[in-house]
């Protein structure tokens, strides 16, 4: 049987019954859960909770994850835990190193607004960085990467970003597996986003020109980052406008 650690950190109880009751019938595993409650508002950030929930955990494939996910079928974890044992960082969205379309084809929404579409032309496909809802990998290769910068991203964005990019410095590839699990958001831009985007573009501004992320690109140069910026409201009600039209 296949240990697997999901590692959650959470402020809905509600939310974690759903996720669990998703996967109660996957007889393929043996799931060990480590739940951080954060309602108290113990941690400051997500790189800091789900590093205590490491050192909890026990399995050799871990699944740092969102509370808001139902998974759709034991494929999916099967895929997930194949390739996270051939040392991938592995998520079920995300964007590859020259941008293109987002790669995934899960479906989020509070009430599955969206589904997306893409064309896998195989078990999974190479990214540059995975969405956190979903992040999975072994043992081995969160402690080669170092886990999560709970220094940089000490708040609740590019956490995983982050994680990522490091693992790509030490030769680890990071992929996406197909699956049409629930993802029960569409993500939260809150006021700290453009922060720890900035905090991002700075650490890895001498590496890329551009980071292509799955919600979204930075530019690592100043001036056309401050450019992307200020258009980006405008290209939001224009990509609004062709949903709706």
């Amino acid at each position: 049987m296949k240990k697997i650690s999901f590692i959650c950190c959470y402020t809905r109880p509600d939310l974690v019954e759903e996720l669990k009751e998703s996967v109660k019938d996957y007889s393929s595993f043996d799931m060990e859960w480590v739940l951080i409650d954060n309602s108290d508002g113990k941690y400051s950030s997500a790189a800091a909770a789900l590093n205590a929930g490491f050192k909890k955990s026990t399995a050799d494939v871990l699944v740092f994850l969102h509370h808001d996910i139902e998974f759709d079928t034991e494929a999916t974890l099967l895929s997930i835990y194949r390739e996270a044992m051939n040392g991938h960082v592995v998520g079920v969205a995300g964007r590859k190193e020259n941008g293109g379309p987002l790669v995934t084809t899960i479906t989020d929404g509070k009430n599955k607004e969206r589904s997306h579409y893409y064309n896998f032309q195989s078990e999974s496909e190479p990214v540059l960085a995975c969405d956190e809802c979903v992040l999975a990998m072994s043992r081995e290769t969160y402690l080669k990467v170092g886990g999560f910068d709970e220094v940089n991203f000490d708040g609740w964005h590019f956490y995983g970003v982050d994680l990522c990019l490091r693992a790509k410095e030490k030769g680890i590839t990071s992929v996406v597996v197909p699956t049409k699990l629930w993802h029960k958001s569409t993500g939260n831009h809150d006021k700290n986003w453009e922060f720890y985007e900035e905090r991002l573009r700075r650490l890895y501004k001498d590496k890329y020109k551009v980071i292509y992320y799955p919600c979204g690109r930075c530019y690592t140069n100043y001036a056309l980052y401050r450019l992307t910026k200020l258009l980006r409201p405008l290209r939001k009600r224009t990509l609004q406008k062709r949903r709706l039209g």
